[in-house]
């Protein structure tokens, strides 16, 4: 997950970059995306990081994805729906928090397993 955000995270700093090489109002874009697609590209790679350990991309692309597209809708097509696109990321957020703490209990475990594998081989 680690290494998917980061590669989320580069990718919009370039597409931030991109984006204010043409920006008319440089404030706006550096708001709007630099908070919001940065933090929202950073959300999607993870959920696709967590279920790519899981074996499962497919599921990983789909809800990156439909994460991506609802947050564009939110924010390119519906005047004053800023604050929802805003919630969305929050949400997801709080998804990949979780998602966090389910591979770290699940490292705990295989730690415990192997270490006592070691200590029944001595």
């Amino acid at each position: 997950m680690i290494y998917m955000i980061t590669a989320g995270l580069g990718f919009a700093a370039l597409e931030n970059v991109m984006n204010l090489l043409g920006a008319d109002i440089l404030l706006e874009v550096t708001l709007v995306r630099g908070i919001g697609a940065t933090l929202l590209h950073a959300l999607a790679s993870g959920m696709l990081g967590f279920y790519w350990i899981r074996g499962r991309v497919f599921t990983g692309l789909t809800a990156a994805t439909l994460l991506h597209g609802v947050f564009n809708y939110l924010i390119l097509n519906l005047e004053g729906f800023e604050i929802y696109a805003s919630a969305l990321l929050l949400f997801a957020a709080i998804i990949i928090f979780h998602d966090f703490e389910v591979l770290k209990k699940r490292d705990r475990r295989d730690e415990a397993e192997m270490r006592k594998r070691l200590l029944l081989h001595r």
